[in-house]
């Protein structure tokens, strides 16, 4: 956390405060993470871990995570976005999984109970590293999701589209979808990887398990 709030006062210093700020989490250390968990409509859970970001009111801001996906069996789903601690609704996420429809991006703000998407999903989920991206315009309340390759080529664009909520985001959040039956969906620390690894299982069919898979390996706010 230190080391957080470190890289921001530098930011602050060498740019100005007229300038934008970054907040990065490389994970060469653990994060210090709040667990939550969250019903789902299914009988089953969300498991929820975030940390902390200064808080961004009224302000635009756009949020980037590095997402190696290592695992994608049917029905598995992992969420990474950003949340307010203190206004649940408050929140935006790009969820990516697999379904009868497909290995799919998801894009939502403002998620609660049955809300549907806040734009239309993406096909193209693959084993391999990805940069997803969620920018926001306080002005417009307007919000644009965006999916990069590990070389930085653009492959999904959403393009602006209307936020269902005002964000202020003072945490950036992960999501598994959990049966807490099974105990063997998990967020944690991987040290050797450096990086937040997630797990979400919630079942099986015959001996083919509904897992999904991803390693985090950085997260970055610019605001």
């Amino acid at each position: 956390m230190k080391k957080l709030f470190a890289v921001l006062a530098m930011a602050t210093l060498v740019c100005g405060a007229a300038d934008p700020k970054t907040v990065k989490f490389d994970f060469a250390t653990q994060p210090e993470m709040t667990s939550a968990t969250y019903p789902d409509r299914r009988n089953l859970e969300y498991m929820e871990k975030s940390f902390a970001i200064p808080a961004i009111a009224g302000q635009n801001f756009s949020v980037e995570f590095k997402v190696n996906i290592t695992r994608i069996n049917p029905y598995g789903n992992i969420w990474v976005g950003v949340t307010n601690s203190r206004k649940k609704m408050q929140n935006a996420f790009i969820r990516f999984g697999r379904s009868d429809s497909g290995s799919l991006f998801h894009f939502y703000s403002g998620v609660g109970f049955g809300t549907p998407a806040t734009a239309k999903p993406f096909k193209g989920l693959m084993r391999q590293a990805y940069t997803l991206r969620i920018e926001y315009n306080a002005g417009s309340m307007q919000i644009r999701y965006q999916i990069s390759d590990a070389a930085g080529k653009l492959i999904h664009d959403t393009n602006w589209v209307n936020c269902r909520v005002p964000l202020n985001p003072d945490r950036l959040a992960i999501r598994v979808n959990d049966n807490a039956d099974l105990g063997i969906s998990v967020i944690n620390y991987n040290a050797e990887k450096q990086a937040i690894f997630a797990r979400s299982l919630i079942g099986y069919e015959k001996k083919t398990p509904y897992i999904m898979e991803a390693d985090i390996t950085e997260a970055t706010v610019v605001f």
